[in-house]
């Protein structure tokens, strides 16, 4: 398992606004909220989220992973500094059950302690997000680095500036 801190985001907040937000934090996901729930959105999912359906509110936009609560039971115990090794080892069986890639402590609004089910995905989430843009039509044409190999938008086939 892994854990990282990720900048929390109101539900309201449009897609390009919380780009510039992982912008500022470093990151490459979120915390925000879909109805009484949060989630982890990645900036894939904010990306694509933002080609193909326009620069919608983040509370609108689909996790391709699932997100569940650290049970209120497990929160007493200190999951964060490896000391409660069986309560860490229940964390990721319930991860591993339920589907789920990130289980959310409670925390301050600012930023959230996240668990990831693999410690890969915490070191994805630390990564400074990058937003591919075409030349020709930048708030819509927008893509993750590995989606233009070829250095073009697939959409009109204009140059694609990385940043």
């Amino acid at each position: 398992m892994g854990e990282v801190q990720l900048p929390y985001i109101e539900g309201h907040t449009a897609i390009a606004q919380a780009l510039e937000v992982l912008r500022h934090y470093g990151r490459s996901g979120i915390v925000t909220e879909q109805g009484e729930r949060r989630i982890v959105l990645t900036d894939g999912d904010l990306i694509d989220a933002l080609r193909e359906r326009g620069d919608l509110l983040v509370a609108e936009v689909s996790p391709e992973n699932l997100t569940i609560p650290i049970p209120a039971e497990m929160l007493h115990h200190d999951i964060f500094e490896n000391k409660s090794v069986a309560v860490r080892n229940e964390l990721y069986h319930a991860l591993r059950t339920r589907g789920a890639h990130y289980a959310i402590a409670p925390g301050p609004v600012a930023t959230v302690r996240v668990v990831t089910v693999e410690e890969g995905l915490s070191n994805l989430l630390r990564q400074q997000v990058i937003v591919c843009r075409c030349r020709k039509n930048p708030q819509r044409h927008v893509y993750r680095p590995a989606q233009v190999a070829s250095g073009k938008c697939s959409r009109d086939g204009e140059p694609v500036d990385c940043t």
